[in-house]
């Protein structure tokens, strides 16, 4: 069969409350995008960035995925940027199932995204080990 092939997602499965509480800072602090990774193969991420670290700690505890990692550090009147960033397909699609229904102004691009990656063809394996 041809197609995609998604090992199993480390993602958790959310709290209703939870997935509608981070769809709203998606809205508002976040990007869903995309890029050509070494010119053919297309990779899309969730991120959000934000001074308050302990929001995106939040975050990767409800989720179960995702990256931290220091932006810019503080100077001046400016605090320290700390960015949370999902990059691994499968977590993606396992994120975005759960928020999309309460996204408003990120809904186009979660829709994008999930039209492209969850279709008929996409075989979900297990992970060796």
């Amino acid at each position: 069969m041809s197609g995609r092939y998604i090992r199993d997602r480390t993602a958790l499965d959310m709290k209703v409350y939870e997935a509608a509480w981070l769809a709203g800072f998606v809205d508002g602090e976040g990007c869903i995008s995309s890029f050509m990774a070494r010119g053919k193969y297309k990779n899309w991420f969730l991120q959000i960035g934000n001074t308050n670290l302990s929001a995106l700690e939040y975050c990767q505890r409800i989720t179960g995925c995702g990256r931290i990692i220091k932006k810019k550090e503080a100077h001046g009147n400016y605090k320290t940027q700390w960015q949370w960033r999902v990059s691994a397909q499968r977590d993606l699609v396992a994120v975005l199932e759960q928020i999309t229904p309460y996204l408003i102004i990120k809904s186009e691009a979660a829709h994008s995204f999930l039209d492209e990656w969850v279709a008929p063809e996409i075989q979900r394996v297990a992970q060796p080990g």
